[in-house]
């Protein structure tokens, strides 16, 4: 599947000579981009980027070479990949230590919390008050004066016809 994605990557490059890299190079290729295509679309970027810089006529096994991530980076990557890889991985028995962890008792740290009582005066500042909807609540909106909403228009105008 890599070679074939490969070659179908390698006759999209836009260079005068068509590259052979599936057919001479997908191992190092596969190996740099440890099989993902998005790291291989990068590597043939940067390869492809190298190849117009020097007005060469393809993309050679030096220019990839030149462009590929250094080992240490690949390395670090594939571990990643692998890492991820293995959080998908469900032990056969899940379900029953999910189920196992579910009926546990709390422990001793864990209390439960109490539900607020209504009629407790600490909590009236917090519990919501009886109000209809859409009446606001005092001390909502800023106090001060208010331009009349025809006067607001008027200025408006005014603007408009000045500018």
């Amino acid at each position: 599947m890599f070679r074939s994605v490969l070659w179908a990557l390698q006759r999209q490059l836009p260079v005068e000579e068509e590259p052979l890299l599936a057919q001479k190079h997908w191992e190092f290729l596969y190996a740099r981009s440890i099989g993902c295509i998005g790291l291989l679309k990068l590597h043939l970027n940067r390869a492809l980027h190298q190849a117009l810089k020097e007005d060469a006529r393809t993309v050679s096994e030096a220019h990839v070479r030149q462009t590929a991530m250094p080992d240490v980076r690949v390395k670090l990557a594939l571990r990643n990949a692998l890492e991820s890889e293995a959080e998908f991985i469900e032990a056969p028995d899940a379900d029953e230590q999910l189920l196992a962890l579910l009926r546990k008792p709390p422990s001793r740290s864990t209390k439960a919390m109490p539900l607020p009582d209504e009629q407790d005066p600490t909590l009236s500042s917090v519990l919501p008050k009886n109000r209809k909807p859409g009446k606001r609540g005092p001390g909502r909106d800023a106090i001060g004066t208010q331009v009349p909403q025809e006067a607001g228009l008027r200025q408006t105008e005014e603007e408009h016809a000045a500018g």
